[in-house]
This record gives C-alpha cells, structure tokens and sequence, in this order.
C-alpha cells in the first residue's frame, strides 16, 4: 500500500505545484491587469479633469456674459429713466411759461401746423382760450376757437375729421422718439459701460 500511497502523494504534490503555478500565474496576470486599468483609469480621469474645467470655463464665461447683459440693461433703464425724468421736467417747464413765452410758444406750434387757406378750429384749454385764444385768432384768421379742450397743455388744430395734435407731451414724445440716441449722448457722453 505503499506504493499506491505514494503515487497519490506524488499525485497531490503535482497537483499542489500545478495549482500554484496556475495561481501564480494567475496572480501575475491579475496584476498586470490591475496596472493596465490603473492607468487607463487614470488617463480616464485627466480626460474626464479637463472636460469639466472646460465645462467650468464656459460657464464661469457665459455667467460673465450674462452679468454684462444685466449690468448693460440695468444702466440703459437708468438712462431712459433719467431721459424720461428730463422730458418730463420740460414739460412742467412748457406748461408753467409766464403767459408772454406761452403765447409765443403757441404761435410757433401753429406756424408749424397751420394748413395756408383752410378753415378749421383751434381747441385750447380753457384757460389758454382766454388769455392765447384771441392772440392766435389775430394771426389766422382762417380758424376760430372750439368749445372742445385738448386733454394736455398745447393745442390742437382740426380740419374737419382731420386733427394736427400739438400738445405739448405729445410734441414731446415724438422729440424723444426722434432725437433720443442724441439725447443720450447729451446727457451721458459717448462712453459704454461694461
């Protein structure tokens, strides 16, 4: 017996070499593995790194962009603000004229919208009737005093279904509208925020 213990002793050393020579080698590729996706994670990660700074860049710049936008905005409201501020200063001013400066006001916003040779009406408010009225019926004769007023200092000449509106905000409104970039430059400069 043995010889038979001796052959399954044999059996089972070769066995327990060839089993650590397959772990061994098994080790030895696991290794290896381990090293390969090591540094494939690695180059994985200085990718996966790069992109997101990327990312960031183009954030942190659209976030700047965006601040521009709103600071560019918040300066431009401003700037209306303070244009509507003026015109609306000027009106006070136009409708607060010593009587005189008014009459003369009124006789160039009629020089200006006079129709040469066609009977209208003038509608003034009530208050500009009576002191302005007569000095504009002096210098047209073509037109005569309404009964109706214009809602705004100023007045109205009216030809038929045909109105010429030459109240003062609205003379104002179509100044703004016609000369604001030059009226910013005049009261802000030629500078950009930003």
């Amino acid at each position: 017996m043995k010889g038979i213990d001796n052959i399954i002793a044999r059996m089972e050393e070769d066995n327990r070499r060839e089993c650590q020579e397959i772990l061994s080698q098994a080790q030895s590729r696991a290794e290896e593995v381990r090293r390969h996706y090591a540094g494939k994670m690695e180059r994985l990660r200085a990718e996966e790194t790069a992109r997101q700074q990327e990312q960031l860049a183009l954030e942190e710049k659209s976030c700047t962009d965006q601040m521009r936008l709103h600071q560019r905005a918040a300066v431009l409201q401003e700037k209306q603000k303070q244009v509507g501020k003026a015109f609306q200063n000027a009106l006070e001013a136009l409708e607060t004229l010593d009587p005189a400066r008014r009459e003369k006001l009124y006789l160039l916003l009629a020089s200006r919208a006079v129709q040469p040779g066609q009977r209208g009406e003038v509608l003034l408010q009530e208050e500009d009737r009576k002191t302005i009225g007569s000095a504009l019926l002096t210098a047209y004769p073509q037109l005569h005093l309404s009964a109706d007023a214009p809602g705004a200092a100023g007045l109205i000449l009216r030809y038929g279904a045909v109105e010429v509106d030459c109240t003062l905000p609205t003379l104002l409104e179509e100044l703004r509208s016609a000369r604001s970039a030059e009226i910013a430059e005049v009261l802000f400069g030629d500078h950009d925020e930003g």
